[in-house]
């Protein structure tokens, strides 16, 4: 049943694009391009507040609990250990939620070994800061640009209802609906590259263990073979890049 998924996968990315051409086309140009600038104002203010808040959110509310947790780990870790059978002890000895948040960040037992080789009194911190802080800020910026990514969408789509009427204009209505339309596949695009992401996203925090949905499947489908190939907004893998 698997191998049909890929073919679903397009048809279903070629749908949202032919959703997004009729439905511009019906709102019409004007309404369409006020629509996209929202869009992109949207999408840099809820990237620049992610961004900045979630550093912020980790050290205020997360860094103490997480700094007490490795030390409680690394005391359970027994003596005599190299620094890499510590490093295996220590991942073993914490939440498996939290070994996920590390392959987030690209963090592996080896990095954690050479961190245990540099031993000193403020070991714990040294781990959180320079191993977990990463993955664990990468995973709360995704977190806060969607939540406010969407809350300024909402706003967004209330303000376009203003334009809907240019459409009734003589002359330029067929002509306002043409170019809403090609907006509109636009606007679609990026949409679709949005949610690839953030499937990028969820394949990393499962470690790509999912049937229906994995690393494998998507490579086989048109739609994610041609957004790496163009990449048009590389810029968005700084979520699933956060090493």
């Amino acid at each position: 049943m698997t191998e049909y998924l890929p073919i679903v996968y397009d048809i279903l990315a070629a749908i949202l694009l032919l959703y997004y051409i009729y439905i511009s086309s019906r709102r019409g140009f004007a309404a369409t391009v006020v629509s996209f600038i929202g869009y992109a104002v949207a999408f840099s203010a809820a990237w620049a507040f992610s961004k900045m808040a979630a550093p912020a959110l980790f050290d205020s509310f997360l860094r103490e609990g997480f700094v007490k947790r490795v030390s409680a780990a690394l005391e359970q870790i027994p003596g005599g250990l190299d620094f890499a059978e510590a490093a295996a002890s220590l991942l073993e000895a914490l939440p498996s939620y939290i070994g996920g948040m590390l392959n987030i960040g690209g963090y592996n037992a080896g990095e954690l070994a050479q961190l245990l080789g540099e031993y000193s009194s403020n070991t714990a911190e040294l781990v959180v800061d320079q191993v977990f802080a990463p993955a664990i800020t990468g995973m709360l910026t995704m977190i806060l640009f969607i939540v406010f990514f969407s809350v300024l969408m909402v706003v967004i789509r209330s303000l376009t209802r203003f334009f809907y009427g240019v459409n009734r204009v003589p002359l330029i209505g067929p002509l306002n609906s043409i170019l809403g339309g090609i907006v509109g596949l636009l606007t679609g695009a990026v949409n679709l590259f949005i949610i690839i992401t953030i499937i990028q996203f969820v394949l990393t925090l499962t470690n790509d263990s999912l049937q229906f949905l994995n690393k494998e499947i998507l490579e086989q489908t048109y739609t994610y073979r041609l957004f790496l190939r163009f990449n048009p907004f590389g810029f968005l893998n700084d979520f699933v890049n956060f090493k």
